[in-house]
Parts: structure tokens; C-alpha cells; sequence
């Protein structure tokens, strides 16, 4: 149900990265008085984990601008090897 409001994106890169969730974790949170729920699986990541070399999550803006977009991070890729 969480791809009908567009964002987050699950599991986020910050949450892969950490390697806490474990398979059948559950998150669940109320948005527009809309309970949504997200079961997390490993497989969702699509192997994501292999290509992260490190997530760094960035500060909220939300003091300055007024809105918090979520969480940003600086996420940087491993090398390709060809």
C-alpha cells in the first residue's frame, strides 16, 4: 500500500545500509489518518546491500523550510567491477 502515496520508499537506503530489519519486521505509521503498514523481506532490497558502500544520513531541514521531506542520506555506490 505504500507505493499509492508516492514516498518513503521501503526499505530505504538508511534501513538497508543499517542491516537492522529483519524478515517479517513490521513498521506502521498513520499518514492523512491513513494507517499504512509496511512488512519488511529481505528480497524487497533487490540485492541493494551488495552495491551500498556507506549511507550517511543527512540533517532534517525542517527548522529552516518548515517541512520535513523525510530522511535524506548521501549514499555512496561500490566501484563497479568489470
Amino acid at each position: 500500500m505504500c507505493h499509492l502515496f508516492r514516498y518513503p520508499g521501503l526499505p530505504s537506503a538508511v534501513m538497508i545500509a543499517k542491516n537492522e530489519l529483519m524478515d517479517g519486521d513490521t513498521l506502521e505509521w498513520t499518514w492523512n489518518d491513513k494507517k499504512i503498514r509496511y512488512i519488511h523481506r529481505t528480497e524487497y532490497s533487490y540485492g541493494a546491500e551488495e552495491l551500498i558502500e556507506f549511507v550517511i544520513p543527512l540533517p532534517s531541514l525542517e527548522q529552516w523550510v518548515g517541512e520535513s521531506p523525510g530522511q535524506a542520506a548521501y549514499v555512496k555506490l561500490k566501484p563497479i567491477k568489470l
